[in-house]
């Protein structure tokens, strides 16, 4: 099959690799349908220093980190109710794994590293939307162990940004979403001020209220 590997010189080429078959425990094979290109792609592979090295140890070399598609073979262990289910993917971080790259044409996954999909969602649409949802859990974890007042996103509109206003609403934790003046025009135009408000009243704090606050508050930026 095809996929896109990484060289030793950190530069990415097309190969021909052997299809995985049968998966290993605990493990899935998906036939990918989409796969995301995002910012940590080209960050690890110029600088896989900056994971710690993690994303180094895979099989065959295959690059990429997020994709979607269906599930073909369920691996002794893993849930069978994985078969032929459609699933959004992000490859895990732990080393030495029998994990294949996701930019390739199947790919070998722990199943618990996959979400399943409704099938009324198209694949191509979720193929990069849990790195998304983990970024921004992350980031609000460090933000309760720091002990920050709040958050500010400078990219409130992006997909991080909304994952995270939905899941620092559910821990009441104070926010502020920024966004770029031609996305807000554009937002402006299309949007009624009634949907705008209910937005902000969405919030678990008004931002008045939180710049009244003497502590620190959390930058996010992504």
């Amino acid at each position: 099959m095809k996929a896109i590997c990484v060289t030793p010189d950190r530069v990415l080429e097309l190969r021909d690799i052997p299809m995985p078959t049968e998966p290993p425990p605990g493990y899935l094979l998906v036939d990918i349908e989409a796969c995301a290109i995002n910012h940590g792609d080209k960050t690890f592979l110029k600088a896989p220093q900056v994971a710690g090295g993690k994303l180094d140890a895979r099989v065959h070399d295959v690059w990429g980190a997020s994709a979607s598609g269906r599930v073909v073979a369920v691996g002794p262990g893993a849930p069978l109710a994985y078969a032929g289910s459609q699933v959004a993917i992000y490859r895990g971080l732990q080393r030495d794994l029998p994990v294949l790259g996701l930019w390739c044409e199947r790919a070998q996954v722990p199943y618990r590293t996959c979400l399943p999909l409704p099938q009324r969602l198209s694949t191509k649409e979720y193929s990069g939307s849990l790195v998304n949802v983990m970024t921004a859990y992350a980031f609000l974890e460090q933000v309760v162990a720091e002990g920050h007042a709040g958050v500010i996103a400078t990219a409130g509109n992006s997909a991080t940004g909304l994952a995270l206003a939905a899941l620092a609403r559910r821990r009441r934790i104070p926010a502020i979403f920024l966004a770029p003046r031609r996305s807000c025009n554009a937002a402006a135009s299309s949007t009624s001020s009634s949907i705008r408000m209910a937005f902000l009243a969405s919030l678990p704090i008004w931002p008045h209220d939180l710049a009244r606050r003497q502590s620190s508050t959390a930058w996010a930026a992504h």
